[in-house]
């Protein structure tokens, strides 16, 4: 039953011309059983079209004071040493191996998470190997990758099992596919090698070409899909794939970007991957000697301004919204500062320097030519607060003698288009980092596809610092990735000065009672935070219950506890927070800073109830010294 009202209300979510589309769409799959299904991924005669690199991209191979990265870990957690590429790293399963578009790998609890096998599964690793080759010299790199690699067209007919459920998927392995072949060394003995990549990546994209998302479901997926797309049409020579992707990735940019530069998913970590994946685009066409749409640049410089502004200088951002560490190139197998990394990879398009690091990562060793790397740009200054009203998101600085300050302020809408997917329920969500350490956290994402209970835990109001009423979500989840009922906010006041900084904005998710709340910094050292809640004039609510919660980063102890004080100690920052009116009560909460790990931490709870008047909480943070 609760399928079929999921189905409903997916159905709902579509236009006529999505409708339409999607029984097209069933026309097709229902070809592709019988001419494309469990054959060779490196069948040169699953589509008509083929091709070969033609136009390589002539990245570099020397990785000056580069080291080896690692081959045998996704998320930085994981390992996928003797792992079958349909493991599930869950309870020792495997994915089966039947028609992917049979494949019920949503809210699968048996077997777990599709994201995680997907990150395998994305071949991050293929490159990485070959990058090893050119630091070491040393052959067995390249013939484990060649081993792996055939080793996995063999395990993977097309179209069947876990690796061919997703088109994003396809094209961010493509992608891989195509740096590896960049990469590969040029001699004869691995002209085979050579060619069946060739082969793969051009049967992967064939595919992509045809199903790439659409409509309601063309959120980052179809940018970074159009992008692979666009990048091995430049290389293959493949002209009508480059116009197509740079159509479709125009219109893109515009409907899925506020004009102020933040993108509309309200996902931090996927306004960086689609930035990544324009930058992307834009050095292959570059180092191509092709042109592309000045208002690209246009909207990167905005989300750079944007995104800069959210780091403070040891390189640290606050997420907000879904978070599940993808990304499109990865040269380290490790962790290493994605957000960085993007952030430089856009200043060589912008000719600003936004990121903090002073070293070319790996990628932009790559990519780049010595020249290009010892450019010099203006730094970019992102020591004043700043709102963006269009994206609803501001962003409060400020400095305690040396310590950098960050508050983030979230009064956005809810998500990107009629299913809002990344989106999380947390209007009026605030986050607070001093120098690095991450005081007041977004509580992250965890999981994607297999439990929804645990994937709404992670979306719900009461977990996310800001206001609850009644134990109900300010808006309306109807699936994992659907919503239905949705909070509609609205900015009151934005006040910037060098002394105080004063935010006021409002959301309706809880009508007839509004939920208002006014953040305001007096700097350097106090922060004060008033929430109102006040019923509309047609309201006949006779009573409520609400409750006030701040998320603490895991660093952070409470290490004295009064009835309205307690004493939040972080490792190099010492916190008082106070409230006149409300009995601070500390718990423990879940939260989860990887994709797929489970950590506990510490909320703060203040609670009440009300009968027909205002509700007023006042809470003040003080920055000791």
């Amino acid at each position: 039953m609760g399928k079929i009202r999921w189905y409903l209300h997916r159905l709902k979510a579509m236009t006529y011309k999505e409708v339409l589309w999607r029984i097209q769409l069933l026309f097709l799959e229902y070809v592709d059983r019988f001419i494309r299904q469990n054959k060779s991924i490196l069948d040169s005669k699953l589509y008509k079209r083929n091709g070969d690199c033609v136009q390589p991209w002539k990245i570099n191979r020397e990785f000056v004071d580069a080291q080896c990265g690692v081959t045998h870990q996704i998320f930085q957690t994981l390992s996928t040493k003797n792992q079958s590429s349909h493991a599930t790293f869950y309870n020792n399963q495997e994915w089966p191996l039947v028609a992917s578009r049979k494949l019920q790998y949503k809210g699968n609890k048996e077997l777990g998470d599709a994201r995680i096998n997907w990150e395998y599964n994305r071949h991050h690793y293929f490159p990485i190997l070959v990058k090893n080759y050119w630091i070491t010299k040393d052959k067995d790199y390249i013939n484990t990758l060649s081993t792996a690699f055939y080793a996995w067209v063999e395990a993977n007919p097309f179209l069947m099992g876990i690796s061919y459920t997703s088109e994003m998927e396809l094209a961010i392995r493509a992608f891989s596919w195509y740096i590896t072949l960049e990469l590969l060394p040029k001699e004869r003995k691995y002209h085979k090698l050579r060619r069946d990549l060739s082969q793969g990546i051009m049967n992967l994209l064939n595919h992509v070409s045809m199903y790439h998302s659409r409509y309601s479901s063309a959120n980052n997926h179809l940018i970074v899909e159009m992008v692979v797309l666009g990048i091995v049409g430049v290389s293959f020579n493949q002209e009508d794939w480059v116009e197509r992707s740079v159509e479709r990735i125009s219109e893109a940019l515009d409907l899925q970007n506020h004009a102020d530069g933040v993108n509309k998913e309200q996902s931090i970590h996927y306004q960086f991957f689609i930035m990544e994946a324009v930058a992307l685009f834009i050095l292959r066409l570059e180092a191509q000697g092709m042109n592309y749409p000045k208002q690209w640049e246009d909207q990167l410089y905005r989300m750079c301004e944007y995104s800069a502004r959210l780091m403070d200088r040891h390189g640290k951002v606050q997420h907000l919204g879904d978070h599940d560490e993808g990304k499109l190139l990865d040269l380290y197998g490790s962790d290493f500062n994605y957000e960085d990394y993007v952030l430089q990879l856009c200043s060589y398009i912008i000719h600003k320097k936004y990121n903090v690091s002073t070293q070319p990562y790996d990628q932009l060793k790559c990519l780049l030519s010595k020249r290009q790397l010892q450019q010099n740009f203006d730094h970019f200054h992102r020591k004043n607060s700043v709102t963006y009203s269009q994206g609803g998101h501001s962003i409060l600085k400020g400095l305690v003698e040396e310590k950098e300050v960050t508050i983030t302020f979230d009064h956005a809408e809810l998500g990107f288009n009629t299913i809002a997917a990344h989106g999380h329920a947390d209007a009026l969500h605030i986050t607070l980092m001093i120098d690095g350490e991450k005081i007041f956290i977004d509580p992250g994402t965890y999981c994607y596809h297999s439990d929804i209970t645990w994937r709404n835990y992670f979306r719900k109001t009461k977990n996310h610092n800001t206001v609850t009423i009644n134990q109900e979500n300010q808006s309306e989840m109807k699936g994992a990735f659907l919503w239905g009922r949705r909070a509609n906010t609205l900015l009151h006041e934005s006040k910037l000065d060098i002394d105080r900084d004063i935010v006021v904005a409002q959301h309706d998710g809880y009508a007839p009672l509004i939920h208002q709340r006014s953040l305001r910094y007096e700097k350097p050292r106090q922060i004060t935070i008033e929430d109102t809640i006040y019923p509309m004039p047609e309201s006949t609510i006779d009573a409520y219950a609400y409750e006030a919660t701040y998320v603490l980063g895991k660093q952070c102890e409470v290490i004295q506890k009064e009835k309205n004080q307690i004493i939040i100690q972080a490792e190099n920052t010492q916190l008082r927070l106070f409230t006149g009116n409300h009995t601070i009560e500390v718990e423990p909460i879940y939260f989860s800073e990887k994709y797929g790990v489970l950590e506990k931490t510490l909320c703060i709870k203040l609670r009440g109830k009300e009968e027909q008047n205002k509700a007023h909480i006042v809470t003040v943070i003080e920055i000791c010294e």
